[in-house]
């Protein structure tokens, strides 16, 4: 977190699991930024607004609006209207387009809608689930599937070519089952980048044709293994939830009894009691 002054506060996030994905929080800032697009950039306002200059335009960029910038680009401030918060959400040019890629028939230039764009409910949904997800200590293979998932709504909602996206179509049923295999057999949490090489897939392909055929995300479906494990541990063994989840792969306790409550309705020590052991 940085500080400037009583007010304006600025917080930085990134997690080491997605390779250049940066997001800035700004709160109470009433300077005139300006932004270096050195990567593909989306600018959320919350309640933040600004007489802006872009590529020759003038833009007026308030609540509700994105605005949408391309590697290379400069967006300056003219004037301050609001003091308020925004969220930057910085995608580095490989990751971009290598995750786009993913959602399209074919590779071609990438155009956004329009400089700003209002924002639908799915796009400030996903970048709110995005906020949310790095901030919280989850899996990589977690992480990397909301990017995904994040990676979905801008293809769909802001880029020119979102007629194009491709479609998981049918895919051999052999390919998920080794994806399952590996979420059973991994000793560590294993990344999205991993199955799609174990089932032959597309990250995209592989996330949305898995929650298809089993019902869950792989996320969700190796959470739900380990969780069966624990299981078994707390029923059979002399270990404490603490070493158990250790033994089952959780980070910590406490991330451990929060999905273990999710899955089994209580927690490990209301479990173990309630069977008398």
């Amino acid at each position: 977190m940085i500080e400037h002054g009583e007010r304006e506060s600025l917080s930085y996030r990134a997690s080491p699991y997605v390779r250049g994905v940066e997001l800035l929080s700004a709160e109470r800032t009433s300077r005139p930024w300006r932004f270096f697009c050195e990567t593909y950039a989306l600018a959320l306002s919350r309640d933040w607004a600004a007489s802006m200059q872009y590529r020759g335009r003038a833009l007026d960029y308030g609540p509700g609006l994105v605005f949408c910038g391309l590697p290379g680009e400069v967006a300056a401030t003219k004037r301050v209207i609001d003091a308020g918060g925004f969220d930057v959400l910085a995608i580095a040019r490989e990751t971009f387009e290598d995750h786009i890629a993913e959602h399209l028939s074919c590779r071609r230039e990438l155009v956004w809608r329009g400089d700003l764009v209002s924002a639908s409910p799915n796009v400030s949904r996903a970048l709110v689930r995005w906020n949310d997800t790095i901030a919280g200590s989850l899996s990589p293979l977690e992480i990397q599937s909301e990017l995904v998932e994040l990676m979905a709504v801008i293809a769909t909602e802001l880029l020119e070519t979102s007629s194009e996206v491709a479609r998981v179509g049918n895919v051999d049923a052999r390919w998920l089952a080794r994806v399952r295999e590996r979420l059973h057999d991994d000793e560590a949490w294993t990344d999205l980048a991993t199955l799609a090489d174990e089932a032959r897939l597309s990250r995209f392909q592989v996330l949305r044709a898995f929650k298809r055929h089993y019902g869950l995300s792989p996320h969700d479906y190796q959470v739900g293994v380990r969780v069966m494990k624990a299981r078994k541990l707390l029923r059979s063994s002399k270990l404490s939830a603490a070493e158990v989840a250790l033994e089952c792969g959780f980070a910590d306790q406490s991330h451990f009894i929060r999905c273990f409550k999710r899955i089994v309705g209580t927690t490990p020590r209301s479990y173990v009691r309630a069977l008398g052991l």
